[in-house]
Formats: structure tokens, C-alpha cells, sequence
């Protein structure tokens, strides 16, 4: 495949998929061609234990091996992460010394040489693009580069987009709480805390988010009444209306 090809099939990627997961593993599949590699995965640390994890693979042998490395704590994708670093393995043959449970797997699984260069996203460190091959000697270290560039762009804007998705849905939950705060507070003659009170003690008592009771007193699902009067006041109750 062309290179430029390539990249534009990439970027076409990134703005269609929907998700994070199908958008790198379009892309192990494209750098396994373009790097003329056997097989291509991408290791990134969890965001909550920072522990190494493969995300993606351009096919079975990709995902095999590299779960090795990753169940062995060795190889070269556990390395570059390690050390923040490129790692270059042109030949598998005399590694035994330096990954000597990695070696021998990778070895039987018929690959040759391996590699690994280290995604960022600034200055963080995200995971890995590591690279088998079933011959000795090494791909090229720019095209890998910028492929492992190409990992981190996707990686940070999809993060960033389930961010702002994040933001939006906590922007409307709290307009949503407001109103029926509004609205409870008119009807039964309360003041906003005691109104958001209310709220909260029904979502309590029915294991429900406060955001759902909310929608369902605006929508005119859910009646709620506070549980005594304030002092001095009788609440307001909405007339109902005859059956039928």
C-alpha cells in the first residue's frame, strides 16, 4: 500500500469509527502492511492501575504473542514502555539472554526480529506500537514513529471526545435537577434545599440517580410530597385530575 494512501485511509478512520477499539485495530492492520511486517499490536496502561494491556492487534498472531509479553513481563513492547524508548530486536535467535522466556515463545511462533515505540500524548506516556517480523532486521524507525504517532492522535482525540460527551451529560443532569428543584419548590411551597431534599431522599430510598427522579417529576411521572409539612406551611398538593 502507498504510504500516503495509507495515512489518508487512517485519518479516514479516525473520523469514522466509532469508537477507540475499531479505530486501532484498522490501524495494527494498516502498519502491519506498511511497516512489511508479520503482525502489529498496541499495548496501552489501564487508566486506573497504569498496568500494560494489549488493545489491539492486526490479527491472531499479534494478539497471541503480544499477551505473552505482557502475562512475561518481557519483550520489546514491556521495554519501550518501561523505558519510554524505541527497542530494536533485529534477530530473536541470540535473545534468549536478554527476554529468556519471551524469546523462546516468539521463536516457536515463528517470528525473527521484534520491535516497539513508545505512543505519547504530550508528555505522557500512553502504551506502545510493537512490531513482529518473521525475518531478521528491523522496519523503518520514522514510518514506525509516525505510526505510533498516528496511535496517540486517535487514542487523545477519542479520550477527548468521551471527555466532552462526559461534560455534556453532567451539564444536562444538573439542568435537569434544577428545574424539578424549580418546579417542587412552586408547587409545595418549599425552599430549593428542601426541594432538593426531597429529590434526594426519593432517589435513596428507590436506589435511583437524582438525575432520574428529576425527569420523571418534569415529565409529570413521579408525584412527590415532602415527608411533614414545613413549619408553619401546608404544602400545596396538585389537584388530581378524575379518572378517565
Amino acid at each position: 500500500m502507498n504510504v500516503l494512501k495509507a495515512f489518508v485511509a487512517v485519518t479516514e478512520d479516525l473520523m469514522a469509527c466509532a469508537d477507540v477499539d475499531r479505530y486501532l485495530c484498522r490501524l495494527a492492520a494498516h502498519a502491519a502492511e506498511l511497516l512489511d511486517v508479520r503482525a502489529v499490536a498496541v499495548m496501552f496502561a489501564g487508566r486506573g492501575d497504569g498496568a500494560l494491556n494489549v488493545v489491539a492487534s492486526s490479527g491472531e498472531l499479534a494478539d497471541l504473542v503480544a499477551r505473552y509479553e505482557v502475562d512475561l513481563a518481557e519483550g520489546p513492547g514491556v521495554d519501550a514502555f518501561r523505558s519510554g524508548a524505541p527497542v530494536e530486536c533485529r534477530t530473536l535467535f541470540v535473545a534468549e539472554s536478554r527476554w529468556p522466556r519471551f524469546a523462546p515463545v516468539a521463536l516457536d511462533a515463528g517470528l525473527a526480529s521484534a520491535h516497539a515505540v513508545p505512543c505519547r500524548g504530550g508528555d505522557d506516556l500512553l502504551g506502545t506500537l510493537t512490531m513482529y517480523a518473521t525475518r531478521t532486521g528491523a522496519p523503518s524507525a520514522e514510518l514506525g514513529l509516525a505510526i505510533a504517532n498516528a496511535v496517540s492522535l486517535g487514542v487523545t482525540m477519542f479520550r477527548e471526545r468521551e471527555r466532552a460527551d462526559q461534560l455534556q451529560h453532567a451539564l444536562h443532569s444538573r439542568i435537569v435537577i434544577e428545574q424539578a428543584k424549580g418546579m417542587l419548590a412552586a408547587r409545595l411551597e418549599l425552599t430549593i434545599p428542601e426541594a432538593f431534599e426531597l429529590l434526594r431522599r426519593h432517589a435513596r430510598s428507590h436506589n435511583a440517580k437524582v438525575h432520574d427522579v428529576a425527569r420523571e417529576v418534569l415529565c409529570g411521572t413521579l408525584k412527590l410530597l415532602p415527608a411533614m409539612p414545613p413549619a408553619g406551611r401546608t404544602p400545596q398538593i396538585p389537584p388530581q385530575l378524575p379518572a378517565g
